[in-house]
């Protein structure tokens, strides 16, 4: 009878610690449940973050490729600025007679202007001097034009118009006419 016993007390005591380890895996199995959730959405934040940032680094690419070719349009017209400058052609103006100048300045409404391409902006209508070229879609505004030419009176800097502080010519077949508001 005492192995009886001795066999139930030593079954129960298998069971009660068998019961006690599938316990601690269960609650194991939970605690990586739960770590693995936590590492899920920690990812997910992650690739989002990373996302965001790959979309700003292709932003800033894009304007740095763009300030790059504005640098070397800029560039491009000094140095035909430079190159028109320092040629060895005589540097006082050709003189014109009195009946030679008959061409007549049109004063008219200030009106709004875009060029349509790149353009070469000239010191005069008359013996123009090339002062530097402007790019496709520049505003501007003039009052005055001849035959061929428009005096451009002002231009736009950020939206923002401001006064043409020195004779500035562009050829008509350049721009295009703007409708006033």
């Amino acid at each position: 009878m005492k192995r009886v016993f001795f066999i139930l007390f030593l079954y129960v005591t298998a069971v009660s610690a068998a019961d006690i380890e599938l316990h601690r895996v269960s609650v194991m199995v939970d605690d990586i449940k739960e770590l693995r959730e936590h590492c899920k959405k920690a990812l997910q934040e992650e690739q989002q973050k990373n996302e965001t940032l790959q979309k700003e680094l292709n932003m800033a690419l894009d304007a740095l490729k763009s300030l790059r070719n504005q640098i070397k349009s800029e560039i491009s017209s000094q140095k035909e600025c430079i190159k028109s400058s320092s040629s060895d052609e005589n540097s006082f103006p050709k003189l014109k007679t009195k009946e030679a100048s008959t061409e007549k300045i049109t004063v008219f409404k200030a009106t709004p202007f875009r060029l349509k391409n790149d353009a070469k902006i000239y010191d005069s209508f008359e013996n123009p001097k090339y002062l530097f070229t402007w790019e496709k879609g520049r505003s501007f505004t003039s009052n005055k034009k001849t035959d061929g030419w428009i005096k451009i009176t002002g231009y736009f800097v950020n939206r923002v118009w401001q006064p043409a502080s020195e004779d500035l010519w562009v050829h008509e077949e350049d721009v295009l006419q703007r409708e006033s508001k």
